[in-house]
């Protein structure tokens, strides 16, 4: 990274500085070329592997801020009043000096869209959060909306056992009311992982604020301030449980920690993260974050077939016997490719030794009899079955 981020800008920015003549150029140019330091940094992918390859137990997902960027820790102090300084504080992590969002950050972001943080627009933050985990309740496979009604669902129950870690609020005993550590949902914080493909790849980039005061005719004096470059993707990374969901039927059914994970997602796509989301800071790309699951979704169903494929291969070369090894071969395969597979079998029957031939065809007849192909025969498949019965020793009443 060439430097620690958080150490150049809140304590070496300000070595070398003449407190007695703040704005003399001397000043000013040091402030620039300071300044300047900062914003050349490059990202180290390597330097928060560590904490990367201990997420196997955990649940991520990446998202790339859009223009303008991330504003992060503006409520710090970072200004004498000299040109050329960057006049808003920022948010580092002590350690690495990396650009982080909290996970205290990010866990308020999300509950900001429940409706327990007060009376102001309860009502809608309530429809809002019923509204997306209906969606996510029907691309479960065999949910049924009749059986549990999504529009009653108790969403501050949900609330308070996401956030508080509340499993039943009327409990009389603390044991009985709050989940334990081990139970409860945790919010990592969220560190960058990759830079953009414009903008020479920065990490940091420079605004400006052009504030009028109370005239507005006035010519204003722009205001320099550090932000996130556009284009910059931050891993989200979670330690979230199977949670329940409850409606006003009483009745409950489970929310998986893959089903929570999709609802944050939504979440702080909504909402953004970070100060000045109102004017389109703290945003992220949307389109990319789902290109990017397709792809992810695309390589895990090849590695899960090529592991199928050589977990296939593995059970039948430990099979010495051709034609017992092709049986079983077809039998592992869908039923699409299975017709035609039994097809080609069936050509090589006479190739067959009369024992083999005769396994071949109690194959061909069990594999038949399932598909109704066995009794339900057009001209060209009751002659096929005539010969299995035939190799079968079978009479034609049966």
């Amino acid at each position: 990274m060439g430097g620690n981020a958080g150490y150049l800008f809140y304590k070496d920015y300000y070595d070398g500085i003449d407190w007695r003549n703040l704005e003399s150029d001397p000043n000013k140019k040091k402030y620039k070329e300071k300044s300047q330091q900062i914003l050349n940094l490059e990202l180290v992918t390597n330097i928060n592997q560590p904490f990367q390859q201990s997420s196997n137990n955990l649940q991520t997902f990446d998202l790339k801020t859009t223009y303008p960027g991330l504003v992060i820790g503006t409520g710090y102090i970072h200004e004498t009043g000299v040109e050329d300084e960057f006049k808003i504080g920022f948010y580092f992590d002590y350690t690495t000096g990396l650009p982080v969002i909290t996970g205290s950050s990010v866990k308020g972001v999300l509950r900001s869209a429940f409706p327990g943080r007060g009376e102001m627009y309860k009502g809608e933050r309530t429809a809002y959060i019923k509204d997306l985990l209906e969606d996510i309740l029907k691309k479960r496979q065999g949910f049924d909306s009749k059986s549990f009604d999504v529009n009653s669902i108790d969403v501050e129950a949900l609330e308070n056992e996401i956030f508080e870690g509340i499993k039943d609020i009327n409990a009389n005993k603390e044991r009985d009311k709050y989940q334990s550590i081990y139970e409860r949902d945790i919010f990592h914080d969220a560190f960058p992982v990759k830079t953009g493909s414009t903008d020479g790849s920065k990490l940091f980039s420079d605004d400006f604020l052009t504030p009028h005061g109370d005239n507005p005719l006035k010519n204003p004096t722009p205001l320099k301030f550090l932000k996130v470059s556009p284009e910059v993707t931050f891993r989200f990374v979670f330690d979230l449980k199977d949670g329940r969901l409850k409606n006003g039927q009483n009745r409950t059914i489970t929310i998986t920690k893959d089903e929570k994970l999709n609802l944050f997602t939504t979440i702080l796509f909504d909402f953004g993260v970070g100060a000045k989301t109102n004017v389109g800071y703290g945003q992220f790309d949307e389109t990319a974050f789902y290109a990017e699951t397709r792809r992810v979704q695309r390589e895990q169903q090849e590695r899960d077939a090529n592991e199928r494929r050589r977990n296939i291969e593995e059970k039948l070369n430990k099979i010495e016997n051709p034609v017992e090894r092709e049986i079983a071969r077809i039998s592992m395969l869908d039923k699409d490719k299975m017709d035609g597979e039994l097809t080609e079998f069936y050509k090589k029957l006479d190739a067959f030794e009369e024992k083999d031939k005769k396994k071949a065809a109690e194959f061909i007849k069990e594999c038949w009899s399932k598909n109704n192909k066995w009794k339900k025969q057009k001209k060209n498949q009751k002659d096929r079955v005539q010969r299995i019965k035939l190799i079968l020793g079978e009479n034609d009443s049966r």
